[in-house]
């Protein structure tokens, strides 16, 4: 199931206030790297290297450029608020109100 518009920018939003630019770099925030990258990020990982290690395809390529944009500061509200779309997108409420 793909995330909603809603969610997408839910968690953009949550990463650009963590000074955390993935979407400069990353085509789609939402795909298997940034998925992968995110879910470092919540799990408390916080080096640029180590989140570079685990891209796929051809964000690969863009290493040095995503080393500098997931250098932000991910705080324990970050982390909490980008979770929440996951947990809401299998909410009914939260399809049905992204979706109008």
């Amino acid at each position: 199931m793909r995330p909603t518009t809603t969610a997408v920018n839910w968690v953009q939003q949550v990463l650009e206030d963590a000074n955390i630019k993935l979407a400069d770099v990353a085509t789609d925030i939402m795909g298997v790297s940034g998925r992968a990258i995110r879910a470092a990020l919540l799990e408390g990982t916080a080096d640029p290297t180590t989140m570079a290690d685990l891209t796929k395809g051809r964000l690969r390529c863009k290493r040095e450029a995503l080393e500098r944009t997931v250098s932000g500061h991910m705080g324990a509200h970050h982390r909490t608020a980008c979770s929440l779309p996951s947990i809401l997108s299998r909410s009914t409420v939260w399809t049905r109100r992204s979706s109008v």
